[in-house]
């Protein structure tokens, strides 16, 4: 799967501008370190990154290129749905151009100790990443709602696991699959009908495998930490 290429569709939204996203979003003064809104009536373009440094990109707003997908045949994602009761499977979906944000969580247990000013800190691990994506579907027709467009994104944030992620900004950062936390669509006063903008709130997410000794099987993917469960029941005081 890894050497194998995908080609991407192009969609309705892909004659966006990076400025019409900043302003759905009230970024409308949208300045960052590593990149400036174009003017509008330029065409979309990912931000020139010029480092590649994850600790220097942490909460910076970038443009990017993002597209949700699977591991089945073309990058289709499949999914159980639990209210359906049947297994789901969506097209890959790319968005053109999107403002990402990419945030660092790092866990800590503090502990308060009587006669003590301040807690005792105890560092436990870097968390997962908490990743943004802010962006904008349009029709182009002042009366005709991206109805298609909102649909594939729902059916995409409805997965019940982790999505695939291809984005060049994402993947500095290590990230290649996300899971989503919050979604919101708000639909905009001062728009017409054929303008909806999106935020997608997500963490990201490495695909393990649990090997169940006991049985002889293995399920899921990538990293494998080993349980023997034989070995926990002999320990066991109950």
């Amino acid at each position: 799967m890894s050497g194998q290429k995908f080609t991407l569709p192009q969609v309705p939204q892909s004659q966006l501008f990076s400025s019409k996203i900043a302003a759905a979003h009230n970024l409308k003064a949208l300045t960052a370190k590593f990149f400036k809104a174009p003017p509008s009536g330029f065409p979309d373009a990912p931000d020139i990154i010029t480092t590649t440094e994850p600790n220097l990109l942490i909460n910076a707003l970038v443009y990017d290129s993002v597209t949700f997908m699977g591991n089945g045949a073309d990058g289709a994602l499949s999914y159980f749905d639990e209210n359906k009761r049947q297994t789901i499977t969506v097209p890959k979906m790319q968005i053109p151009i999107a403002l990402c944000t990419v945030s660092k969580n790092i866990k800590v247990v503090t502990t308060d100790i009587a006669g003590r000013n301040g807690t005792i800190k105890q560092y436990i691990n870097v968390g997962d990443y908490e990743v943004v994506i802010k962006g904008l579907f349009t029709t182009g027709m002042s009366e005709k709602y991206p109805k298609q467009a909102m649909q594939h994104l729902q059916l995409i944030t409805n997965a019940s696991s982790e999505v695939k992620v291809v984005s060049e900004f994402l993947q500095i950062f290590g990230i290649s699959y996300l899971v989503f936390t919050k979604c919101e669509f708000e639909q905009m006063e001062d728009s017409g009908r054929d303008e909806q903008k999106f935020t997608l709130t997500c963490i990201s997410e490495t695909p393990f495998t649990i090997k169940v000794t006991q049985q002889g099987k293995t399920t899921s993917r990538g990293i494998v930490p080993f349980f023997d469960f034989d070995e926990l029941n002999n320990n066991s005081k109950f």
